[in-house]
């Protein structure tokens, strides 16, 4: 997996810098304003979050990311893919389904376009929802915050987490896969506050949901 700098600029925007060659997958990693993909059209995290942002709302429950930052920090950690794909973990799929699709079909859509990628039913669509889960703790949890040792053990601590509950931003408690996914998704900046909240045990996300 890729290392990447995570810092934010004098004028508080959030400013993504990938190093290191590749994503260890032979895509090309996210620049912090644009990401040309193998056919040369652009990607980029900013036109991403501003589409899953603006068509997965908060009152039809469908949220992905709790605000921008948190949206733009995780969208650092996807492979990039490329403008064609509907299919696969990569921005460039979760980039079509935030767009028209999102917009007109959002109970179907917006879990493809968000850092999972896919429903509670749905084995993969952007990507398999454990692989979207792992990539962002790894990258976001490292250091004395990191909650896996390897992306191996996250894997396998994800294969158990219960999938009964479909991920949006409300699951902020309650044992389930989509409580960590939220937690992950805030740790990539808020990292000493929600890394704990992602390990395979303990936390807010090991807890039955409050009644």
């Amino acid at each position: 997996m890729r290392t990447l700098s995570i810092c934010l600029a004098a004028t508080t925007a959030l400013t993504l810098a990938a190093c290191g060659d590749d994503g260890g997958d032979g895509s090309t990693p996210i620049d912090a304003a644009t990401s040309i993909d193998a056919t040369g059209n652009t990607l980029t995290c900013q036109a991403y979050c501003t589409s899953v942002q603006a068509n997965c709302l908060d009152g039809a429950n469908n949220r992905q990311y709790i605000d921008m930052p948190s949206c733009l920090a995780s969208c650092a950690f996807m492979p990039v893919g490329t403008t064609a794909d509907t299919q696969g973990n990569t921005l460039g799929c979760r980039t079509y389904h935030a767009g028209a699709p999102a917009q007109n079909n959002p109970m179907t859509h917006c879990t493809h376009a968000g850092p999972g990628g896919a429903s509670p039913t749905e084995a993969s669509v952007c990507g398999a929802n454990c692989a979207g889960f792992c990539q962002i703790a790894m990258g976001a949890c490292t250091g004395a915050n990191a909650a896996y040792a390897s992306s191996a053990e996250c894997m396998t601590a994800c294969a158990t987490f219960s999938t009964a509950t479909r991920y949006t931003t409300q699951a902020m408690t309650g044992a389930s896969f989509a409580c960590k996914l939220y937690h992950a998704t805030v740790a990539t900046t808020t990292p000493a506050v929600h890394c704990a909240h992602i390990k395979a045990t303990g936390g807010p996300c090991s807890a039955p949901a409050a009644q």
